[in-house]
């Protein structure tokens, strides 16, 4: 089940180049600014869908009535957005909501959400999900993959945002995302950019620190026959609940399968506003382990009647990609929100400095790590499983024995049972599924029981409970 290789700031630009992609009889447009209270845009025979994309991307939330797509053919400079906006969706009802920036004392408020409907026909507004739009390119000097026309950038303590500013006139950026826990920047730059190049030139002249914005695919599934005697047969969630939660970073949730009792927030980074999804299974198969719903072959079945609540987080878009500035927002929302384990069932053997130092921060917090090693046998390190920050799980088979496909090396910490039968399947028909991710949702869901039953446990502390030989530091 493993393994690949490899809000809003005050000047937002886009390009709607993928309305041309999507909508082949669309038009062109330039980019969209949104700067303040006014919009620039230069869009001829542009799907109004293919704008309103773009904006939710951006983080307005849009809702939009069925069948409205009309070509938008307009020429805005710098246009009141609220004029502009009426002018972009002429002749449909639209509604803007709004809110207030309480940091700033000049009663400035921001865009907020915007309904576009059918007049008289409110209620069929439906909320617009953001598609995922990143063009994957490959380094071809390392393999590692990463969005085109992204970096991420982290800035000492001495640069102020005059500095900033001045950094991004030179490389033609726009800053357009920002995780203020770690510190890092995720900045646009134009699509022809030679990201490994300017990458390597900003760290080279310094002092900001620059990477691109790495991305990693979802783990394709490790389906089984039938074993004897193995079969799905979820417990019930509504007993005791250990109060610790696990945060499980991975394709979403499907609800309705009986975690929902468990669940004490959610997140789609892509689609904030939307309920928790899951178009694959595998995060649904965790959140399964991890809580104890489902308990893997060669484990004593759950009967003291507890389960662990669960966090689940949807990393991965539909194409089966999520990018590191996205694991680091994820990673920052599952610890505001008190996950006292975090459950990392894929990996990559692209090593981030910024992904590890996100991962450092969490556990000097006192959150506990897991990741998958890996189901390839290669010793190759795998990431986030390698750093010493996290806990590195291989798998066994039912009778203890080391599971074929297990990767292996000083990385992996620990080894637990790799095989469990599922109601539900991942990118296939449910049955029994084999790996790694499995192995470490089952710690991960170990671990909570642990730190909720012992108030006041380290990190240390856990490790110590795990059996671990030391081969990390906490």
């Amino acid at each position: 089940m493993l393994f690949s290789k490899q809000h809003r700031p005050c000047h937002l630009i886009i390009c709607i180049l993928l309305g041309m992609l999507l909508y082949p009889e669309s038009g062109s447009c330039t980019d969209v600014t949104l700067s303040g209270d006014r919009i620039t845009l230069h869009a001829e025979k542009t799907p109004l869908m293919s704008i309103l994309q773009e904006l939710a991307g951006l983080g307005i939330t849009i809702r939009v009535g069925p069948d409205i797509n009309p070509p938008v053919t307009v020429s805005l400079d710098r246009q009141d957005l609220r004029r502009g906006l009426h002018s972009i969706i002429k002749p449909y009802s639209y509604a803007l909501i709004w809110k207030s920036d309480q940091k700033k004392t000049n009663g400035s408020t921001t865009l907020k959400e915007l309904q576009v409907f059918t007049p008289g026909k409110r209620d069929d507004i439906r909320l617009l999900e953001v598609k995922n739009r990143h063009k994957v390119m490959v380094d071809p000097a390392t393999g590692n993959r990463y969005v085109q026309g992204e970096i991420l950038l982290q800035l000492p303590g001495i640069v102020d945002q005059t500095g900033l500013k001045q950094l991004l006139r030179q490389i033609n950026g726009t800053v357009i995302g920002h995780r203020s826990t770690a510190g890092i920047y995720k900045i646009r730059v134009p699509e022809s950019t030679d990201i490994p190049t300017l990458v390597a030139r900003i760290n080279k002249t310094g002092p900001a620190v620059s990477e691109p914005n790495f991305v990693y695919s979802a783990p394709p599934p490790y389906q089984l026959a039938d074993i004897a005697d193995l079969q799905a047969q979820p417990e019930s969630s509504t007993d005791s609940i250990v109060e610790v939660p696990v945060a499980i970073l991975d394709s979403g949730l499907v609800p309705g399968l009986g975690l929902d009792p468990l669940v004490t927030t959610s997140l789609d980074p892509m689609n904030p506003e939307a309920p928790i999804s899951d178009s694959m299974g595998h995060g649904t198969q965790m959140a399964m382990i991890a809580s104890g719903m489902v308990t893997p072959a060669g484990v004593m079945k759950n009967n003291s009647e507890e389960y662990v609540s669960i966090i689940p987080v949807k990393i991965f878009d539909q194409q089966g990609l999520t990018s590191n500035f996205t694991l680091i927002r994820s990673l920052d929302f599952a610890l505001r929100n008190g996950a006292g384990v975090v459950s990392l069932s894929w990996g990559t053997e692209t090593d981030s400095d910024f992904l590890h130092q996100s991962m450092d921060q969490a556990a000097a917090n006192g959150v506990v790590i897991v990741a998958a090693a890996g189901n390839q046998p290669t010793g190759v390190p795998v990431y986030p499983a390698a750093y010493d920050s996290v806990i590195g799980v291989g798998a066994l088979t039912p009778d203890g024995k080391p599971w074929k496909d297990s990767n292996f090396g000083n990385f992996v910490s620990i080894s637990a049972p790799g095989i469990a039968a599922f109601p539900i399947g991942n990118q296939g028909d449910p049955g029994i599924y084999a790996g790694t991710s499995i192995s470490t949702a089952y710690i991960a869901g170990k671990a909570a029981k642990f730190l909720s039953d012992t108030p006041g446990a380290t990190t240390t502390d856990v490790y110590s409970f795990l059996g671990m030989p030391g081969s990390k530091t906490p």
